[in-house]
């Protein structure tokens, strides 16, 4: 696009610059939050998932129990 002559450049006035500006931070704080506890449900269902498990499977979780060991000591 060419700019004719008589044409001035187009310019915000103050408060609107500035309400512009307040309101492309908040949405970019919006969006920092939601992605954040996104991350953050996800990490707590993981773990949640990882101590299920370990109710389920106990024998995997228990590096202490060797019954070998358990057996030469009686």
């Amino acid at each position: 696009m060419r700019a004719t002559e008589g044409s001035k450049p187009v310019s915000l006035q103050p408060w609107l610059l500035g309400l512009t500006a307040v309101v492309g931070f908040l949405l970019l704080v919006f969006i920092i939050l939601v992605i954040q506890r996104l991350l953050k449900k996800r990490f707590v269902f993981r773990k949640k998932e990882e101590n299920k498990a370990a109710v389920l499977h106990p024998r995997l979780f228990d590096l202490h129990s060797n019954k070998s060991i358990e057996n030469l000591l009686k």
